[in-house]
């Protein structure tokens, strides 16, 4: 009869082994439920988080297909997208890209003289 105590404390410690390893599991269901509900995360988004960036392929309850620049495809559990700070570019509208350049003023001046002496020469003469 003293083995009946210890059956409770058995099951007490399955409980919380099992409770342990499912904590993931389980923290990644309930942050996907999160994201699918969520409006600023769609199919076809470009996100960024964790210093890394991609497009949202597919969007599960456990985890979240992207696609990088690379063309390879990352599986992301949810709660890294759920916990971590996410940077949605294309949710305000289309990505754009500006680049700033320079043409030396020596170069438009040579273009513009080469116009010039292009348009004398196709002058009529009287």
């Amino acid at each position: 009869m003293t083995r009946a105590p210890e059956r409770p404390l058995v099951a007490a410690g399955l409980t919380v082994a099992v409770g342990l390893a499912a904590q993931d599991v389980l923290g990644n269901f309930v942050s996907g439920a999160f994201i699918v509900t969520d409006p600023d995360l769609n199919v076809g988004d470009t996100i960024e988080w964790d210093g890394k960036r991609g497009v949202i392929v597919d969007i599960d309850l456990r985890v979240t297909r992207v696609r990088t620049p690379n063309n390879e495809r990352i599986v992301v559990p949810n709660t890294e997208l759920a916990t971590g700070t996410v940077t949605n570019r294309t949710s305000t509208g289309p990505i754009g890209v500006s680049y700033e350049f320079g043409i030396p003023y020596e170069r438009t001046s040579r273009r513009r003289e080469y116009r010039q002496g292009r348009r004398e020469r196709a002058q009529p003469r009287r």
